[in-house]
């Protein structure tokens, strides 16, 4: 026959079980806090190193588009560089249109009149 338990080790057994439950559903709780801390770390980490990641490609992309400009600016100022050369030296290659003669101009000066001028004379008198 079984033995038949009393109502007080019923009872105890019964919170006992009640405190095992309650120090597993603790236990799970910090489990599960503890799993939410690392997940929200790495988040953190990943959000990081994607704000750096693409800090570096905006970075990149201001170089390229400088460096891209420079090239343009230079390409632009070799063109006008040829241009004057090319300009330069054509003229030099070609008689001068002026003569130093052509270009010597004489001052016209109005020839001095002095006018009619009074000279009055004081003296003892």
């Amino acid at each position: 026959m079984a033995r038949k338990k009393s109502l007080w080790s019923e009872l105890q057994h019964e919170l006992e079980r009640r405190q095992r439950a309650a120090q597993a559903r603790e236990h799970a709780n910090e489990q599960t806090i503890k799993q939410i801390m690392r997940d929200h770390d790495h988040a953190g980490r990943q959000a990081t190193r994607a704000d750096t990641a693409e800090r570096k490609r905006q970075e990149q992309l201001a170089h390229e588009a400088g460096a891209s400009a420079a090239k343009t600016m230079k390409a632009q100022l070799d063109t006008r560089l040829a241009e004057l050369k090319t300009l330069l030296t054509s003229a030099l290659d070609t008689p001068p249109q002026l003569s130093f003669a052509m270009l010597k101009q004489t001052a016209a000066v109005p020839p001095f009149e002095p006018g009619v001028s009074v000279v009055t004379l004081s003296g003892p008198g």
